[in-house]
């Protein structure tokens, strides 16, 4: 007999091990708490897009997030799908554990989120809003 966690296990376990790699933003507040608003006002992916954003300086290039805070954010939330997914595999379909391993590429799993059903995609926000009740308690 398989020992498969609960939802609330993966999600307390990843929250735990991901609490102290929330960036403080600008205000030097942690976004945690602001992370689910955000979900919710602008949605999953608006929210991810803005995380994601980069900024570009005319000499150096891509010099890094353009804001930090909720790029942690977004690759926190990574990491607990993509820890969901090695347990359960039920979250529609499949998320591609090798391709979003370092959680770092929210660009290709915003793309992912775009490939998803209208199910698939509700679960998953449903899921994220979930992990991030529990993260917001153990990271604030």
């Amino acid at each position: 007999m398989e020992n498969k966690k609960t939802l609330d296990q993966i999600r307390v376990a990843v929250a735990l091990r991901e609490k102290n790699n929330a960036k403080k933003g600008s205000d030097e507040g942690k976004k945690v708490k602001n992370y689910p608003t955000m979900i919710q006002n602008n949605g999953l992916l608006g929210t991810l897009a803005y995380s994601a954003e980069r900024k570009i300086d005319k000499r150096k290039g891509d010099v890094g997030p353009q804001n930090p805070a909720e790029h942690s954010m977004a690759k926190i939330v990574i990491k607990y799908l993509i820890e969901l997914e090695k347990e359960y595999k039920t979250i529609g379909k499949q998320l591609s554990v090798s391709s979003f391993d370092d959680s770092d590429d929210i660009v290709e799993f915003v793309n992912f989120l775009t490939q998803c059903s209208p199910e698939q995609f509700r679960r998953i926000n449903a899921e994220v809003l979930a992990f991030l009740n529990y993260f917001r308690r153990f990271a604030s």
